[in-house]
């Protein structure tokens, strides 16, 4: 992967091992167009104390599917392996028997404990599935100028550091 610069006047989510992922909630410019899962109203364990609405989480995309199974388990399918391996750290090798090239794995399973989906050693409450356009990013910016948007205060949220791992 290679690292590229980035305005750090956008809102991300911040994981424990200090990846930046795209802030659900905030406006990136540099999200590609297509389905993704937002995350939010998060906590840092199942059964804390919630005196708020909590902390947005990631976006997480762009997928081919998002799938439910018996309420435990959210199953993923990235577009492609290398956005996988930027939400999924652990993600595995496949090979491709036609080319016996290995990449990373498309896919990934998120837990659900105690009603909450967990990841990064955080759950969150609430999470929706969403088609983004990039042109519908365009137009919200247009009417919204960056100096008045307000970062989501949490957590895990922070603004993009300079130099951050996008593929």
């Amino acid at each position: 992967m290679n690292a590229a610069a980035h305005p750090t006047d956008i809102p991300c989510f911040i994981c424990r091992d200090g990846r930046s992922l795209p802030l659900y909630g905030a406006h990136d410019p540099e999200l590609p167009a297509g389905l993704y899962l937002g995350l939010f109203h998060g906590r840092d364990a199942p059964d804390a104390d919630m005196d708020d609405w909590g902390f947005a989480g990631p976006v997480i995309g762009p997928l081919e599917y998002a799938h439910t199974t018996y309420a435990s388990e959210v199953k993923l399918c990235f577009i492609d392996g290398q956005r996988a391996a930027l939400y999924f750290a652990d993600t595995g090798d496949i090979t491709d028997m036609t080319t016996g090239k290995c990449t990373p794995c498309p896919e990934a399973v998120l837990s659900i404990v105690q009603d909450l989906i967990a990841f990064d050693e955080r759950y969150f409450g609430d999470w929706t599935v969403f088609y983004h356009k990039e042109e519908m990013q365009e137009a919200q910016q247009a009417q919204e100028p960056p100096e008045t948007r307000e970062p989501r205060s949490g957590s895990a949220n922070t603004t993009r550091e300079e130099n951050r791992e996008w593929s």
